[in-house]
């Protein structure tokens, strides 16, 4: 009995396959699962995953036309085809291994999670050209499932993941088609979505009795960022900035006439201190105090000031937005001596406050020699281009409104870009994006900028053997 149950398991695995129907939809639900990852796969890999899925749509209209047209073979006809068989997969295996190896060469760029995506999708439409038996089928329809899952990775607004669950409505349809081939279309999806709907009542009832851990692993981190708020910044690990579109703040003038579109610079913090590869806040002061503990800041006030209300999302940081100079009188603000302003307390609600902005305040009119220090130092040896252009432009521009003139000169006449997906860089090289790559966006322009400033300023003090404040 036993050897017959064995006989007769392997006969239905052979047995296995799908009807056109069933094939055709699942090629359709491959084509929706890969457009949810369209924006994070490179182009190249997109021509290959188009590739793909071509040969296995004409694939499966081969297979459709010769299903019409089926006649007795003879051995020498089952011959041929077994060679066409073994021709197939040692032409798949060819191009599974060169993709692979294309994924590997690229993957210093892409960084690990996008070389991931990378090869989840290209396992994904390969698989299906071998589905011989049901455990086959599984795997195709558990990547798919896996993929979509992927997707929420890079975006997690309402409307992407209602799409998601869309998404994942269809590849059930598939995989409940299998088994109910009779039922239509409509009616599959109706069960799947009442299926769904009890799951997610069941996954609410779990979520709020039972415990929650900490999980046992972590998604890599993707060489990309969005735009926002953050108390350091590599640029040189960046391959791939996004425009957040989320909302940061509203304000509201009382009425009064909006400043001009110059004047409407938020200030929300200052990067001053640069270590040779990131750019970070400074938390203490030259005797090595924490800069909270410093007397408050009174800005120096002239000119008519303006009156406006803002009302600040919900992001975790004490960070606010205000126009230079700003001031207020509200006890729960924190003006810093670098002119930004502070919540006392982590902003985990929406937030309002008021203030009351100079705009024809003159700013740091007296700086503190620790400020001074602060703002010319470098790490010497990190950028050794850069301090040696530093030392040229003293040399030859004693004004350092001069010189200043000079390098956004250079940007503006030489092949410089600005790009959101800047080549990466050696070690965070400020001088590879300088003189080699020429292509990045705001933080490479500034951080080269300031660099070669204080550069300048550090040369002049070595010649000098000097430095006045």
């Amino acid at each position: 009995m036993m050897l017959i149950k064995t006989v007769n398991d392997k006969k239905h695995q052979q047995m296995f396959k799908l009807t056109h129907h069933n094939t055709w939809l699942l090629w359709c639900c491959q084509l929706i699962n890969i457009g949810f990852l369209v924006d994070e796969i490179s182009s190249w890999m997109l021509a290959i995953l188009a590739l793909c899925l071509g040969w296995q749509a004409l694939f499966n209209i081969r297979k459709i036309s010769k299903s019409k047209n089926i006649t007795k073979t003879n051995q020498t006809t089952k011959i041929k085809t077994e060679t066409k068989i073994n021709l197939s997969s040692i032409v798949l295996t060819l191009f599974a291994l060169s993709g692979c190896m294309a994924i590997a060469v690229t993957a210093g760029s892409l960084g690990i999670l996008i070389s991931m995506i990378h090869l989840l999708t290209f396992a994904y439409v390969l698989k299906s050209f071998e589905i011989q038996q049901r455990k086959d089928f599984y795997q195709v329809c558990l990547l798919g499932i896996f993929l979509l899952a992927s997707a929420l990775i890079f975006k997690q607004n309402l409307l992407f993941s209602v799409f998601v669950v869309l998404g994942l409505i269809v590849n059930l349809m598939v995989l409940l088609q299998v088994f109910s081939p009779h039922k239509s279309l409509m009616a599959t999806a109706k069960t799947i979505s009442i299926l769904l709907l009890q799951s997610s009542l069941l996954a609410i009832v779990l979520f709020v009795v039972f415990p929650r851990l900490t999980p046992f692993w972590q998604v890599p981190n993707a060489q990309s960022a969005q735009t926002g708020l953050s108390d350091e910044v590599q640029p040189g690990d960046i391959a791939k900035l996004a425009l957040s579109g989320d909302l940061a703040f509203r304000v509201d003038f009382n009425g009064a006439d909006i400043p001009q579109y110059d004047k409407l610079y938020w200030r929300a913090m200052t990067l001053e201190q640069y270590d040779g590869r990131k750019w970070s806040r400074v938390t203490k002061n030259i005797n090595n105090q924490p800069t909270s503990s410093q007397i408050p800041f009174i800005p120096d006030t002239s000119g008519k000031g303006i009156n406006y209300n803002v009302i600040v999302e919900p992001s975790h940081q004490v960070w606010l937005f205000g126009l230079t100079v700003a001031t207020s009188e509200d006890s729960s603000l924190r003006f810093m001596d670098d002119y930004t302003v502070q919540s006392r307390n982590v902003l985990s609600q929406t937030r309002h406050y008021q203030l009351t902005s100079y705009l024809q305040a003159p700013v740091d009119l007296i700086i503190s020699k620790s400020k001074k220090q602060r703002n010319l130092a470098i790490v010497q040896g990190s950028n050794p281009r850069l301090e040696q252009l530093g030392n040229e432009l003293k040399q030859q521009y004693a004004n350092p409104v001069d010189r200043s003139n000079a390098v956004l000169k250079l940007f503006r006449e030489q092949a410089y870009f600005y790009t959101l997906k800047p080549p990466l860089l050696i070690n965070n090289s400020l001088d590879q994006f300088f003189f080699d790559t020429k292509a990045g966006f705001c933080v490479y322009y500034a951080s080269a900028y300031t660099y070669l400033m204080r550069a300048a300023w550090y040369s002049f003090k070595n010649c000098y053997g000097l430095l006045r404040w």
